[in-house]
């Protein structure tokens, strides 16, 4: 599938993604690249919650995930 493609993921952190994972949505936004996964974290502020759908060997699955800072994408899962 079309999305942005974990490559790396902290062994520490909790967020419920893996690497090899491809993040296709955002609260029902469809993401397609970093550039958009960045626009979509914009128009939240840090301790928000959004939806996140992603693809993991042939399985779509959802995750709610906490946003920190604008450095960091989502807490416990830095991308």
């Amino acid at each position: 599938p079309q999305g942005l493609y974990i490559t790396a993921v902290d062994r520490e952190q909790t967020c419920g993604l893996q690497p090899g994972d491809v993040i296709t949505h955002i609260n029902d936004t469809h993401v397609t690249d970093l550039p958009d996964a960045v626009m979509m974290r914009e128009r939240f502020r840090a301790g928000e919650t959004v939806t996140v759908t992603f693809f993991r060997r042939g399985v779509t699955r959802t995750e709610e995930l906490v946003l920190l800072d604008r450095m960091t994408v989502f807490s416990d899962c830095n991308l």
